[in-house]
């Protein structure tokens, strides 16, 4: 059974019926949140997921779905997740591999090319039907600099980065939403808090890309994709660092567990 993760009816429609042809079976989620529901109720070995949907997007659904299944027990509890996306745009499958996205397919889809990015899953499932394909592309944080901040205090550096995950994760859904309508003082707010937190954080990078986006919009009228591209270079750094930190919260939650 095949998780489709699509917020159009139209597209809904013509994705079912190619699926349909191909033989396999679908339930339908109409954005991020639903897919991210259905998936923890039931047992989807394949997703596909379009990128930008209201409520949740493609992005954050796969991440949380990627988070949640390493912490199941069962070695098949990764879904292969294939992106569904419109803009086949450079720095687009960089972004998609950086939240553990397997693999992705343009629109319009024509049923010869979704045959064949069926058939890639289908041909590593049957080669080692154990093996997550799942990489994870972090950009390592300056620890250093949040070292000096926190004074050398762990529990405090810890508090620190999931501090840093909440409030960031906010900006950067109001960045995207200030993209997707045009909204240019949104997308400057955005940078411009984002930039600030970074700094202190020590993501230098996502800090550099968000003063670069909150400059270009003070500069002027931008283009769609003009938007589009510093949006998708910026939430490629971002999910390297924010994954990162992740990391980091839980290798120290583990060392405390088996402290006590």
């Amino acid at each position: 059974m095949v998780l489709l993760v699509e917020d159009n009816l139209l597209n809904q429609q013509v994705l079912s019926d190619q699926l349909h042809i191909l033989g396999f079976g679908v339930e339908i989620a109409n954005n991020g949140e639903e897919g991210l529901d259905m998936w923890r109720k039931g047992d989807y070995s394949l997703i596909l997921t379009d990128l930008h949907m209201p409520k949740m997007s493609g992005y954050d659904m796969v991440e949380k779905i990627r988070n949640e299944a390493e912490l199941l027990e069962s070695i098949d509890a990764q879904p292969y997740i294939i992106a569904v996306t419109a803009n086949a745009l450079k720095g687009e499958k960089e972004r998609c591999l950086a939240v553990g996205i397997n693999d992705f397919i343009t629109k319009p889809i024509e049923l010869n090319a979704l045959e064949d990015t069926l058939k890639r899953w289908s041909d590593k499932q049957s080669q080692n039907p154990n093996v997550v394909i799942h990489q994870t592309m972090a950009l390592p944080i300056d620890m250093e600099a949040v070292a000096k901040y926190v004074n050398g205090d762990e529990a405090k550096q810890l508090r620190f980065f999931k501090m840093y995950l909440e409030q960031s994760q906010g900006l950067i859904k109001g960045i995207n939403s200030g993209v997707m309508v045009n909204d240019l003082d949104e997308i400057i707010e955005g940078c411009h808090q984002l930039k600030s937190i970074s700094k202190t954080i020590g993501a230098q990078t996502v800090a550099e890309l968000s003063n670069a986006f909150e400059d270009k919009c003070k500069e002027g009228e931008l283009t769609t994709d003009e938007l589009i591209d510093l949006r998708d270079k910026l939430e490629i750094e971002y999910s390297k660092a924010a994954q990162f930190l992740k990391e980091q919260i839980k290798i120290s939650e583990q060392e405390d567990e088996l402290s006590d």
